[in-house]
């Protein structure tokens, strides 16, 4: 008879302990935020600055760069920027917490985006370091300050050895905290393809091998780093310069890596999904990509991970019309001032951890 009260009340404490661990489990809730990425698209003010070529954007440049125009294009952008995003689990997810920017004249114009309507109420803050660049365009970073706090920044030159003379962008380095986990991101934009995409090569590989320079230096530093190198690569997933000499290589699944290489996402979203950023004679590239460490991968929520990656395709960004239908919506094309927004979409990680 004791032995049967005994089963008895084993099982029925057996399943309260089931029922409060499910319980617990269902007690769950997680942070959800955004990074991104934007090539803004020539984003300069109304005035001239002796040290760069910017005479194009300026009232009597040939684009007829004036006050009005240069309004409308902050305005855009920073509409663009508060939309980027999406259903995720069900919920609206707009606004990115963090965005990496590229074809900024200065700081001064980071300023004056971050402070248009659609993104004041966010409080955002930025970090630009002027480079070299023969045209005056840098690479940045916008945040939104309760999300994301600066640790530290460095600009990092590219410099090709055998032409010291020759100039591009620096890549931007931002050490902060983000869902409480230490990040750095890296922001990049390649040089062109100017004269051809395999005469053009080399100075792309150049630049990869800066970031991967970068990603090494991090990963001597504490082998489990969380690093996001994002930018503009006038390369896609599927070109050398990415998979081998940045080391991320053309895989579906982070778990086939070997250790210190990093996960492309958006290789499979282009290589499998034909998914591009910007498009040229009807052809579809992926410029536009973020790429993470392996530590960001995975299902330990506990810390910050990378819960899936997109392009941000959105039909209010797109030409409704004519030739170019369904390419983004430029500012400008062929001289003539569209008041669109960017000739690249944006790309952004849904980011995710454990509250």
């Amino acid at each position: 008879m004791k032995q049967k009260i005994f089963s008895t009340i084993l099982i029925v404490l057996l399943g309260l302990s089931a029922n409060i661990q499910a319980g617990a489990q269902e007690k769950k809730s997680y942070q959800v935020g955004l990074i991104a990425f934007y090539n803004l698209e020539n984003i300069f003010d109304t005035v001239d600055d002796p040290v760069k070529i910017d005479e194009q954007f300026l009232p009597d440049g040939s684009y007829g760069w004036n006050t009005l125009k240069y309004m409308s294009k902050l305005k855009n952008m920073s509409e663009a920027i508060a939309n980027i995003g999406g259903k995720v689990g069900g919920q609206d997810i707009r606004c990115p917490w963090v965005v990496g920017v590229s074809e900024v004249e200065n700081i001064d114009v980071l300023n004056d985006l971050i402070v248009q309507p659609a993104l004041k109420k966010y409080d955002f803050g930025a970090v630009l370091v002027e480079g070299p660049d023969f045209r005056g365009i840098d690479v940045g970073l916008i945040y939104q300050k309760s999300k994301f706090r600066v640790l530290n920044t460095q600009s990092v030159p590219t410099i090709d050895p055998d032409y010291p003379g020759w100039k591009t962008r620096d890549q931007l380095v931002v050490q902060g905290i983000f869902m409480d986990d230490t990040v750095y991101i890296i922001v990049m934009h390649w040089p062109s393809r100017s004269g051809g995409e395999k005469k053009s090569e080399p100075k792309r590989v150049i630049a990869a091998s800066t970031c991967r320079s970068i990603v090494d230096a991090i990963f001597a530093e504490n082998p489990n780093a969380n690093i996001i190198a994002m930018g503009d690569l006038n390369d896609d997933p599927t070109n050398r310069s990415v998979y081998e000499v940045l080391n991320a290589p053309k895989v579906d699944d982070a778990a086939e890596l070997q250790p210190n290489q990093l996960f492309n996402p958006f290789y499979k979203i282009f290589a499998k999904e034909g998914v591009g950023t910007l498009a040229y004679r009807g052809n579809w590239n992926l410029f536009d990509q973020i790429i993470v460490s392996k530590n960001l991968t995975g299902k330990d929520r506990s810390h910050v991970k990378m819960l899936g990656a997109r392009v941000f395709n959105d039909e209010g960004l797109k030409a409704q019309e004519g030739q170019y239908k369904g390419y983004p919506l430029r500012t400008t094309a062929s001289g003539v001032w569209l008041n669109g927004f960017s000739d690249h979409f944006p790309t952004y990680l849904i980011m995710v951890k454990e509250k």
